[in-house]
């Protein structure tokens, strides 16, 4: 009864993610500025952008100023989330002169593809699947945290540095992640 008990658990927890719609490969993800990303998991490695009334695929694309650079094999794309404007290239000397001429070539560029996933989405795989085992970081930060009220020398420098280093990686790997526009 307990093991059938924790696989009914895992099985709730795998299926009411939107990102297992149609196999641990395919997921959707929402734009910053709100239109929907899409890929099924399929060998074809192409992605949907759902934008005003139609869809637009490619393979490779980022973010930045609010609009989407994307390539894929022959098409060339620079669409602009606001407007919903996509402007089409066939030639990616022209593609790449109008990137630089709209100034949407970032110092540092996030380039996303069909292996797109999210850190906290990777993390709740491997937390449920590792489970006793991927809370032992925290449970050393919190141990490391109640024993700095006390006077003892044991560990004293490991457990301060932890006590802050790990709430900073862990803040950093945030920051990283809920922000995927380019920079």
């Amino acid at each position: 009864m307990k093991n059938f008990l924790s696989y009914l658990f895992f099985i709730i927890i795998l299926f009411t993610s939107k990102i297992y719609a149609s196999g641990l490969s395919s997921w959707t993800i929402e734009t910053p500025n709100g239109h929907e990303l899409y890929y099924n998991g399929t060998s074809n490695k192409l992605i949907s952008l759902y934008i005003g009334k139609g869809s637009i695929s490619f393979k490779k694309f980022y973010f930045y100023k609010n609009h989407i650079i994307a390539h894929s094999q022959s098409e060339y794309y620079i669409i602009n989330e606001k407007t919903e404007k996509v402007q089409k290239y066939s030639n990616e000397k022209i593609w790449n002169t109008q990137i630089k001429k709209q100034h949407l070539k970032p110092f540092f560029k996030r380039e996303y593809d069909y292996s797109y996933s999210s850190f906290f989405q990777d993390a709740m795989l491997l937390i449920i699947v590792f489970f006793p085992f991927s809370l032992l970081p925290l449970l050393i930060w919190v141990i490391s945290l109640i024993s700095l009220l006390f006077s003892t020398k044991k560990f004293y420098s490991f457990r301060r540095h932890y006590s802050w280093i790990f709430p900073t990686i862990i803040l950093l790997i945030f920051i990283v992640e809920t922000n995927l526009q380019s920079f």
